[in-house]
């Protein structure tokens, strides 16, 4: 099983990141049907999931206890991250700050959670409302002035809410989809999301040698303070056991992709949120392969 999880994982990502070297270097189309994959996993297969999840989950009073221990992780790290880097370059500082928050709990969560568990039920929820944070935090530090029309803008929304609509009042309707998509979905969100992954990785290094030391604290804050907050917050906030451990996964996650998307839209420093991406996305399935031999995820 340990094996086969590392095997799949990295061989995915090498194939995304040979993908990338070959649209660099010899093949720029490339670039455009990846692109294109991206927005039909993003636009369509992720909703489809997330239609499929909560269909079949509905709504639970653990929902609530998630919402809660998202919140208190994002609020209490925001205020701790950006008291600490406070005499940081500004653009270095907003980089540095949403890419040790908000982890990457989809595109390589998820695949992991799969592997794992089979199962994302409660990661899907915590997903959703973690990405909901990235958004509009990445708007406040960016000073946008819409950022509830970026929030209505994310489709896994819109999957979430269908879902719990068949749920509840078109049982029979949600029924004759999930029976026709749901392992053609969780598969191919599974596996394209890694290649996707490992597309979007850079290249070079220089930037990693240039910020190393902060790279490497992020790394402690991402695979030791954030799972130590969430265990915390679970501990006050309980929810299933099956959750419990699947959002301790979601929280030792690498920065999440869109964190250098935000960088570059506001102008702060995103060769190193992508540099940061590249080196913790690298090291994250060893650490949670190694967890899982030990018996602690």
């Amino acid at each position: 099983m340990i094996i086969e999880i590392v095997t799949v994982l990295f061989g995915l990502m090498g194939l995304g990141i040979l993908l990338k070297y070959i649209a660099v270097k010899h093949f720029s189309v490339l670039n455009y049907f990846v692109e294109f994959f991206t927005k039909i996993l993003y636009y369509g297969l992720l909703p489809l999931l997330f239609f499929n999840i909560f269909y079949r989950r509905g709504l639970d009073i653990a929902d609530a206890n998630i919402f809660i221990i998202v919140s208190f992780y994002v609020l209490s790290s925001l205020g701790i991250l950006w008291y600490m880097f406070r005499n940081l370059e500004e653009g270095v500082r907003k980089s540095l700050v949403t890419s040790s928050i908000f982890s990457n709990a989809i595109f390589l969560g998820f695949p992991i959670l799969y592997f794992l568990y089979n199962d994302v039920t409660y990661a899907s929820l915590y997903s959703l409302v973690l990405l909901s944070y990235n958004i509009a935090v990445g708007g406040l530090l960016g000073a946008e002035k819409n950022i509830w029309k970026n929030i209505i803008k994310i489709p896994l929304i819109y999957g979430f809410l269908a879902g719990i609509l068949a749920h509840y009042y078109y049982p029979s309707i949600g029924e004759i989809l999930v029976t026709n998509m749901s392992s053609i979905v969780s598969s191919l969100t599974t596996y394209g999301s890694i290649i996707i992954v490992g597309f979007s990785m850079p290249l070079t290094t220089h930037v990693i040698r240039r910020y190393w030391k902060l790279i490497f604290f992020q790394a402690i804050y991402r695979y030791t303070i954030s799972p130590l907050i969430h265990y915390i917050l679970l501990l006050v906030f309980p929810i299933p056991v099956q959750g419990f451990y699947q959002l301790l996964v979601e929280a030792i996650m690498p920065p999440g992709l869109i964190n250098t998307v935000l960088a570059r839209i506001h102008r702060w420093d995103y060769e190193y949120a992508a540099s940061a991406t590249l080196v913790l996305t690298l090291t994250t399935p060893p650490i949670i392969v190694s967890l899982r031999a030990i018996g602690l995820i």
